[in-house]
């Protein structure tokens, strides 16, 4: 849906030519001008400083509210640029280069039939050919979006088998520092089979609201070490929120680990990601962590509480 939250300027403006003829202006055509330059520049949001200070002065002025509103939804602002857009249709509702751009600010807030209700208006007033096939085109792509608009799931499962020259990390000293080491304290090689499977989907709760959840099982067997023997198991569950060019999010991760037959330790821990997409391929924003590990009775001594704020890029 890039193309319809990114529309060039020049889209914009072929249909602003189709439909503003007429109306009160009010404006000087320096500050709309200016605002509409910097837009076509790719600066909305110098755009937006430009025309900030005149808002409440000039709102309800159909130039100005469309350059207003432009600048928002390209800044990110879908939700401000929908406020403009709607009060500018108020007082100009066969404004139809404004409907379509409100479709625009629908789409980035996931409304798509409140998108679609508003380009279908747009089409039915009988714009020029181009126009009319630029509607057509988002009309299009809503309806490739909604049909993928479904819950989605995978199972991967793998297996291998080898021989491990020394399954326990460990030194083949038979003691250290006067002390006798046995057999598990010692280097042992054996061959080994293992198996792992990975589980996950996701689903849309709601328009730009997904949970998606990704599970782990992995096991480990020896054949002549079987203290060695390990299974893992992991389960990751993630809400995500995109909204405008932020994208919150929250996330739970478990951990167990299963050693010789017996539980070894298990982890828990929540963390919280807020990013700012400061280009397509470029986003900014805190992390916050918190979480346990916690370990049998016996190794209760390693229990750990761990908590990790970060910066990523």
């Amino acid at each position: 849906m890039k193309r319809l939250q990114t529309v060039s300027l020049v889209a914009a403006m072929l249909l602003w030519c189709v439909t503003v003829s007429g109306l009160d202006r009010g404006v000087p055509d320096t500050l709309v001008g200016d605002a509409r330059a910097l837009i076509a520049a790719g600066q909305p949001d110098k755009a937006h400083s430009l025309l900030a200070p005149y808002a409440d002065q000039l709102a309800g002025d159909v130039s100005f509210d469309y350059a207003l509103a432009l600048a928002l939804l390209d800044s990110g602002e879908a939700l401000s640029a929908t406020v403009v857009f709607e009060r500018l249709l108020l007082v100009a509702p066969e404004f139809h280069g404004a409907r379509i751009d409100l479709g625009r600010a629908y789409v980035a807030l996931g409304r798509l039939d409140d998108a679609r209700r508003e380009f279908q208006k747009a089409l039915d007033a009988g714009p020029p050919q181009k126009a009319a096939a630029l509607i057509e085109r988002y009309l299009t792509e809503l309806d490739e979006t909604q049909a993928a608009r479904q819950s989605s799931r995978f199972v991967l499962v793998g297996t291998r088998a080898g021989h491990d020259s020394n399954v326990n990390s460990a030194t083949e000293l038979t003691e250290f520092l006067g002390f006798g080491l046995n057999e598990f304290s010692r280097r042992q090689a054996s061959g080994f089979g293992e198996v792992s499977m990975v589980a996950g989907g996701h689903i849309e709760l709601a328009p730009r609201l997904t949970l998606s959840g990704v599970g782990q099982a992995q096991g480990r067997w020896h054949r002549t070490a079987s203290f060695a023997d390990s299974q893992v198991f992991t389960l990751t569950t993630r809400l995500d929120h995109q909204r405008g060019r932020h994208h919150p999010s929250v996330a739970v991760d478990a951990f167990t680990l299963v050693l010789d037959g017996e539980q070894n330790s298990s982890a828990l821990a929540v963390r919280g990601d807020w990013q700012l997409e400061l280009s397509r391929s470029l986003s900014l924003g805190p992390t916050v962590r918190v979480g346990r590990v916690r370990f049998t009775d016996d190794l209760a001594v390693k229990n750990v509480n761990q908590w990790s704020v970060g910066l990523g890029l």
